[in-house]
């Protein structure tokens, strides 16, 4: 296989061998009989010129930043301009090569405006230079170049400020001055410009090097601007402001990353990540993710228990980007939390952390805020909306948009007032709120995602989904959409699931027994003797009891043999009593792979079983003798529970 070759060596040796050459060329011009032709000190310069070109385009390629495709032109420009001035010497005085010297000077010319144009460009962003000379020089300097460059296209039709004779040779017109006013011009306003801005010294020196290595040249060996070895001079003074410039910069990137990953971190360590969030209740489902772009934004979320009746829900996105937006979010999210656990509607809440956050705003910043408040005893939501996105809410298992009351943005007016919304959730019902990153989410042909899709996506998950899963599935729909796109906002949302009051008092879960075991099938017959021994103690007929152990076979095979693949996992088996009337409630409880044995369609029963397809017998037995059956998937579980009365 061809080893590949080491550029940086390539460029190293090059330099090396173009030094020396430079070196023996520059002490020989200053002896009084010089052996060497005076002509190849001008090219010894160009040469040395075009390799470091050669070592700009290596390095300037892996920078990024504002001026960095005015200084990649600009090098590339040079580049042509000197292989135009190598090319001259093989037409300059052969008479039938007169066209082509005509349009290589005139083309050499014109490149010499674009430079000096780019040039200014370039040092106006790099020193990021502004003021009212700047805004005169934004419109003068182009002028200048129109004008310049119809000047020297004259020369086509008529000789005004150069000509090329018959015999191939250059000539210059009395007035061949004029084209040099916009380069004398130009330069001078950029030298100003330079001196006048508040860069570090060392920046405006390097800058300056454009300027003043080919004057040097000029009058140390009597060179014009504009001789063979100005590119040489011109590509030098760019290496070392791409050395100093460069440099700084890169210095002052690598502090400004650093700010902004500890920006990042402190905006993700405030925000709840661990989930289940609440494991030991059982009365809802909860979970929220934020996924940051690039730089650092102001989206956050928010959840807590306000007393054992009263859970808080909050999202919002502050305007702007950066570490002022993250530190602006920390703030608000405090507020937020510490007013709402005073107590009040969050209509209430939202004006007062209003007013706190308007009367110290001196940044003039605001945060959108959507506020919900749920008491869990009775399923009743109180919402309020501070300009936020519209809530999505699932009743009676179909997601849609509420478009609720908006009230403005925190921080926007002193005496904003706010509006509360009122619902009540049943088991299973959901709600899905989420910021504008979301549904604003751009793809490549600038389309939005909308809200649409979400609802679209949230109707289509299945019955019993978990929270995690649902909003998995959501950011995987933006995804598919967006493609390969930038990622320009946060995308942040927020899901919950009432599964309504549950059976967590003290004598309920004192009537309630746990086995929790590994899902093999050799502990299938600990699994049937922990249950046995509880339905014995509530006296189950012995019919009942053998139903029931069908249907605890059935299951914990199905998980043993199916739940964790070829691996293994833990299975939780809990028992309950009821009474009014006296039964059983047997609940299964796995992490395996989502799996809901009641979607599967009922095998026919009416066929033979040559006809028959293979499984979900098992299934249907269980369901048909079992009084009631569920499944539901929460937290990342498989949970099955099977009911059966006893008399």
């Amino acid at each position: 296989m061809a080893k590949k070759i080491n550029w940086l060596k390539v460029i190293g040796l090059a330099y090396a061998i173009a030094a020396s050459i430079f070196i023996i060329v520059f002490c020989d011009a200053f002896f009084d009989e010089p052996r060497l032709q005076p002509f190849l000190f001008d090219y010894g310069v160009d040469a040395m010129g075009s390799l470091v070109c050669a070592a700009l385009f290596y390095g300037c390629f892996r920078q990024k930043g504002s001026g960095m495709m005015a200084f990649r032109v600009l090098i590339l420009l040079l580049s042509i301009s000197f292989l135009l001035s190598e090319l001259m010497l093989f037409f300059v005085n052969v008479p039938e090569w007169r066209n082509a010297c005509f349009i290589l000077t005139l083309t050499a010319k014109l490149l010499d405006l674009f430079l000096i144009f780019l040039f200014y460009y370039f040092i106006k962003k790099m020193l990021s230079l502004s003021g009212k000379l700047v805004k005169v020089s934004d419109v003068l300097i182009p002028v200048l170049f129109a004008l310049e460059a119809l000047v020297i296209l004259v020369n086509i039709f008529y000789p005004l400020t150069f000509a090329i004779d018959s015999s191939g040779r250059y000539s210059a017109s009395s007035i061949a001055l004029i084209e040099d006013v916009y380069l004398m011009v130009a330069a001078a306003i950029t030298v100003v410009l330079i001196l006048l801005s508040h860069g570090p010294w060392n920046q405006k020196i390097a800058a300056l090097t454009f300027i003043v290595f080919p004057l040097l040249g000029r009058l140390t060996l009597g060179n014009e601007f504009g001789s063979a070895s100005q590119y040489g001079y011109v590509l030098m003074s760019l290496i070392v402001m791409y050395c100093v410039i460069f440099n700084d910069k890169s210095k002052l990137l690598t502090a400004t990353e650093t700010e902004l990953n500890t920006a990042t971190e402190i905006q993700a360590s405030i925000l709840p990540s661990s989930f289940p969030a609440f494991p030991d209740r059982r009365e809802f489902d909860i979970h929220a993710s934020m996924d940051p772009a690039k730089e650092v934004g102001g989206d956050f979320y928010d959840f807590f228990l306000i007393d054992d009746d009263h859970l808080a829900m909050v999202i919002g996105d502050v305007s702007g980007k950066g570490v002022p937006a993250a530190l602006f979010m920390m703030s608000s999210k405090i507020l937020i939390n510490d007013h709402a656990t005073i107590g009040g509607k969050p209509s209430e809440i939202l004006e007062r952390v209003n007013k706190l956050v308007y009367a110290t705003n001196k940044a003039h910043m605001f945060v959108t805020v959507w506020l919900g408040i749920l008491e869990i005893s009775t399923g009743k939501l109180i919402t309020s909306n501070a300009g936020h996105e519209y809530p999505i809410l699932s009743i009676n298992g179909k997601y849609e948009l509420i478009k609720d009351k908006h009230g403005l943005a925190i921080g926007a007016m002193p005496s904003s007032k706010y509006t509360d919304m009122e619902f009540t959730l049943r088991p299973g019902d959901q709600i899905f709120v989420y910021t504008d990153g979301v549904a604003e989410a751009t793809n490549a042909s600038k389309k939005l995602f909308g809200t649409a899709p979400i609802v679209e996506t949230l109707n289509s998950m299945p019955k019993g989904a978990s929270q995690k899963d649902i909003l998995l599935a959501v950011r995987s729909a933006v995804d598919a959409f967006v493609l390969d796109a930038p990622q320009f906002d946060d995308l942040t949302m927020l899901g919950l699931r009432y599964n309504g009051p549950t059976a967590s008092n003290e004598d309920e879960e004192e009537d309630m027994e746990r086995l929790v075991i590994e899902a093999k099938r050799e502990n299938l017959l600990q699994v049937q003797g922990f249950v046995d021994g509880l339905l014995e103690q509530l006296d189950c007929p012995m019919k009942t009891q053998m139903a029931i152990d069908v249907a605890v076979e059935e299951i914990f095979v199905n998980i043993a043999s199916y739940a964790y693949g070829d691996g293994t996992g833990e299975a939780i088996i809990e028992v309950r009593a009821k009474e009014d009337p006296l039964s059983v409630e047997i609940t299964f409880i796995d992490s395996g792979t989502p799996y809901n044995p009641l979607a599967k369609e009922d095998p026919n029963t009416s066929l033979s079983l040559m006809e028959r397809k293979k499984g979900g017998l098992g299934i249907f037995m269980v369901k048909k003798s079992m009084d009631d059956m569920t499944y539901e998937y929460r937290d990342g579980k498989n949970i099955l529970t099977i009911k059966k009365k006893l008399n």
